[in-house]
Parts: C-alpha cells; structure tokens; sequence
C-alpha cells in the first residue's frame, strides 16, 4: 500500500487540518460563512485573509519537518480556495452589487486591494506558482530529493510574500 492510500496520510491530513492549527477557533476562519458573518461585523477582509495565510504557513512548517515534505502538499491545496479568502469574497460581493452575476471568476479581482500589488489570477502570481507547487504532488516521486527540497524552501517563500503582500495593505 503507498503513502496516498494509507491510513497514515488520513491522519496526517487531519493533523495539518485541525491540531496542528493555533486553535480550533482558527479553523473556522477557513469557512465561508465565518468569514462572512465576521466581515458584516465589520471585521476587516484584508485581516481576515491574513489569518488564513498564516493558518497555511503554520500548517506549511508542520509538513516542512516531515520526511518528504512534498508528498503533504495535496493536503495543503484544499486550503487555497477562493471561498476561504475574504478578499475574494469581498470582490464577488462588490462586482454582483455593481455588475450583476460573474461570468470569469477572475473578474473579482477588480475590486480586489491585493490585486494593485500581484494579481492572485495573474500567470506567474505568487498565488498560482504556490497554486503549482501544491497542486502536483505527484512530481515527488519522479525528481531527485534536492530538487524537492529546493521547491519546498521556494514553497515557503511564496508563503512569506504573500503573507508581506497582505501585510502592506494594512497600512
């Protein structure tokens, strides 16, 4: 049995998904409907979205002491959506109030603040490169052990920038 279909993995995901988090309350912050009942209390979206980046570095630096760091990365993609980024939600919500319903989800990013700075949708974004990194995971198993700890340290890097990206919206 590989990694893929052993219960060692499902435990390993539940981990980065839950325990591993700052807290249980934390974890909410990745669901859409908490982060848009906290935005109509007036919570602000760029906050908001930093927490969520910050929930995935954390759960980044658990996978990075792992053995093999890249063979965790398809348990990381599920936390990249777009309905887990109030920035995202919040553009939705601005282009329905002044254009109607969304025909490419990439028109959102108008009324996006991160847009300004490295449009997430943009080819070679540091949104769609970690997007890339993540989304392969079956590249582990066909490049040599260097190159995987190359893209991991990269990995982490993207993380950072679009941690600093956000980071300069608050002010």
């Amino acid at each position: 049995m590989d990694y893929y279909s052993s219960e060692d993995r499902a435990a390993d995901a539940h981990r980065i998904n839950r325990s591993e988090l700052p807290s249980a309350k934390k974890a909410a912050y990745l669901n859409e409907r908490v982060i848009r009942a906290q935005m109509r209390r007036g919570r602000n979206a760029v906050d908001l979205s930093l927490i969520k980046w910050r929930i995935i570095r954390r759960a980044y630096r658990y996978i990075s002491e792992r053995p093999v760091p890249a063979k965790y990365y398809a348990d990381l993609y599920p936390l990249l959506g777009y309905r887990s980024c109030a920035l995202c939600l919040q553009g939705f919500d601005r282009y329905s109030e002044a254009y109607g319903s969304i025909d490419d989800g990439s028109t959102r990013c108008q009324f996006c603040s991160l847009a300004a700075i490295d449009r997430c949708t943009r080819p070679g974004s540091t949104f769609v490169q970690i997007e890339g990194l993540l989304h392969s995971p079956a590249y582990v198993y066909t490049v040599p052990e260097s190159k995987l700890k190359d893209a991991n340290e990269r990995l982490g890097g993207l993380i950072d920038t679009m941690i600093k990206n956000l980071m300069s919206l608050r002010s």
